[in-house]
């Protein structure tokens, strides 16, 4: 998994930088399966979780900022969410987590219906989707 290693850059830029390096990678792990796990990557003042992630993470986190992410050669928009690094840091304080690498978690979610995520990821798309 591709992490930014430059902690000075401000969110945007490792934001920025995440996607052009590792959205692939990311949407590709994202749909490996029907899990509730959650895979979060650290830009700075932020969190932030893509597709099955971001629906995940909406649920517990409600007030979370969505964007889409429309990539080159992607055949879809993918949906992200960013969290204040403070509100995530509140919400692990009593969850099992695991760090598989610097700037990189995952958190066990909830179960969901698929058709749950498919009608949120429209709704997200249709509401963000700039003209």
């Amino acid at each position: 998994m591709y992490i930014s290693n430059c902690k000075e850059l401000p969110s945007g830029a490792r934001l920025s930088d995440l996607i052009q390096n590792g959205i692939c990678e990311i949407v590709k792990s994202e749909s490996v399966d029907g899990s509730p796990r959650m895979c979060l990557y650290d830009i700075g003042e932020y969190w932030v979780g893509f597709e099955r992630s971001a629906y995940l993470m909406t649920r517990i986190i409600p007030n979370s900022d969505s964007f889409l992410v429309n990539y080159p050669g992607y055949p879809f928009a993918v949906v992200g969410i960013s969290i204040p690094a403070e509100a995530l840091r509140s919400y692990l304080r009593s969850r099992d987590i695991r760090y598989p690498s610097s700037g990189h978690l995952e958190i066990q979610g909830l179960p969901f219906e698929p058709q749950d995520y498919a009608k949120w990821h429209k709704r997200q798309e249709a509401e963000l989707k700039i003209d």
